[in-house]
């Protein structure tokens, strides 16, 4: 069954930011090994620039690498999930949930998990 979103990873392919490419690298693993559904744009590419520039825009994180949105499907709707730090989060969030079970009681903490994030984009 088709998701009602995909996720977008907003990246770049521009070499000399370590950091970024290792947080780039983590992103594509996470979304694999979780079944995201999700595509890449490479905002480097100039025949990306138009959905870039609208993507910075909506983020409010111009030149800012990885970030990533939810697109509902055969649309061009995107809403901004966050910078790489933020999906690391909801990554450590839903491992915290899985090795306590107090957690998933709380509403505001399952809110934040990463599989409640991206719900929209991972098949059921």
């Amino acid at each position: 069954m088709a998701t009602s979103h995909v996720a977008v990873a907003l990246m770049t392919t521009l070499e000399g930011d370590p950091n970024r490419a290792s947080a780039q690298s983590w992103l594509r693993t996470v979304l694999a090994n979780k079944k995201v559904e999700h595509q890449e744009v490479d905002g480097s590419d100039e025949a990306n620039k138009a959905l870039r520039d609208k993507l910075f825009e909506l983020s409010g994180k111009r030149g800012s690498y990885p970030q990533v949105f939810l697109q509902k499907r055969d649309t061009e709707e995107y809403q901004f999930v966050g910078l790489f730090e933020d999906v690391q989060n909801a990554n450590e969030i839903s491992g915290m949930v899985a090795s306590n079970p107090d957690f998933a009681s709380n509403p505001e903490v399952v809110a934040k998990t990463f599989e409640k994030v991206f719900e929209s984009a991972i098949p059921q």
